[in-house]
């Protein structure tokens, strides 16, 4: 059985607080809508108290009657609380600091800081469709303090409780022992917030979704504060692919919606990002090439068309064989067999080392006619 988990996606409030991005409203209305086109379950559109402009997106979005939920952010304020309400938000999330990194420097004493959150979250209850409550620094916070967050939420019925690794130093192995020990007892929806310090935010929310959580947060591209968080085409290409989870992501908008949120930040994705950097699909070494040729999933985990990705490519290089230079010399419009361009093996691997990159597909055709000196090969 395949069970079905909730993305939800957090660009427009954690991923636009990474250093120099600032969405124009315009903006974060494209990447809302784009977000929902994709099937996101959830979209975490801004924090409220900000000011109007994010409070009006938040109500717009909301009254627009999409299947996606839109949340509104809030700390645990009773001024945060009445800026979502004005918001006519899907869903409250409250933030509550935990460790003792946060707790006393930014909300007071843990036993202050429990009476708030029984009145805060009973006035919400009142005012909102769904609640929310996040547990800020999880995995560097005392046990004691978790056990009775989390039994305090139980109790009062909250539709959800989210477990953040604020700083991205959780392994897997505490993201599963601390996901299936609340799993055991608390009967709403678990949610996982995992940013990216150690490259782990990935590997992270999937084990989260394997050790029994509900959903996860991610953002486009894994943009976010530091390194980022975990990025939302590579969690939902790994849960397509996953035995037995899924999610409503509809893959072939991923690349466009990729794309937008890069241009709007003015975040290049690097060449070699998985699943939507420009060479995520792309192959230079002989054998790769020769068993490319061979078998279009030989080197590469699934077709790339069929998922709504550019397709794959071969290029010639620095680690290139013949049968790959071959096969670029035909897209390219020359018929010529392995055993006449071998002469030109080393003129071609040669002058991509000098290069350092590989060779496009004029230079490949410059070397070819003016080392062999048969342009009348080259067919248009």
């Amino acid at each position: 059985m395949v069970i079905k988990k909730e993305i939800i996606d957090t660009t427009l409030r954690d991923g636009e607080q990474a250093p120099g991005i600032s969405f124009s409203l315009r903006e974060k209305r494209d990447i809302a809508h784009k977000l929902m086109e994709a099937g996101v379950d959830e979209i975490e559109a801004g924090t409220p108290i900000m000011g109007s402009e994010t409070i009006d997106l938040i109500r717009s979005l909301s009254a627009e009657g999409s299947s996606t939920r839109i949340s509104a952010w809030a700390r645990l304020r009773e001024d945060d609380m009445r800026a979502a309400y004005k918001a006519k938000s899907d869903l409250i999330h409250f933030t509550v600091p935990l460790s003792d990194y946060h707790l006393g420097r930014q909300i007071g004493f843990w036993d202050d800081v429990k009476a708030k959150m029984f009145r805060i979250l009973m006035m919400a209850k009142d005012l909102f469709p769904r609640v929310s409550v996040g547990f800020q620094d999880s995995f560097r916070a005392p046990g004691h303090r978790l056990d009775e967050a989390c039994t305090l939420a139980e109790e009062l019925g909250i539709y959800r409780i989210r477990f953040s690794d604020t700083v991205g130093t959780a392994l897997p192995s505490d993201v599963e022992a601390l996901i299936s020990r609340y799993r055991s007892f608390f009967r709403g929806i678990i949610d996982f917030h995992g940013h990216n310090d150690l490259g782990l935010a990935a590997a992270n929310s999937l084990t989260a979704l394997e050790a029994g959580a509900d959903s996860i947060n991610v953002t486009v591209n894994g943009i976010g504060e530091r390194a980022g968080n975990a990025s939302l085409e590579q969690l939902a290409f790994i849960l397509h692919f996953h035995k037995s989870l899924d999610t409503a992501i509809a893959l072939d908008k991923i690349k466009q919606l990729s794309a937008m949120v890069s241009d709007f930040s003015g975040r290049a994705v690097a060449v070699d990002r998985p699943i939507v950097g420009e060479l995520a699909f792309t192959h230079e070494s002989g054998i790769h090439c020769h068993g490319q040729l061979g078998n279009p999933l030989a080197y590469q985990p699934f077709d790339p068309r069929e998922k709504g990705l550019p397709p794959s490519a071969l290029v010639v290089g620095s680690h290139s064989g013949k049968a790959g230079i071959v096969s670029v010399l035909k897209a390219a419009g020359v018929r010529d067999s392995e055993k006449a361009v071998a002469e030109l093996l080393d003129i071609y691997r040669n002058r991509s080392r000098t290069k350092k990159n590989f060779l496009s597909q004029k230079e490949v055709l410059e070397i070819y006619k003016d080392k062999k000196g048969r342009s009348r090969e080259y067919l248009r």
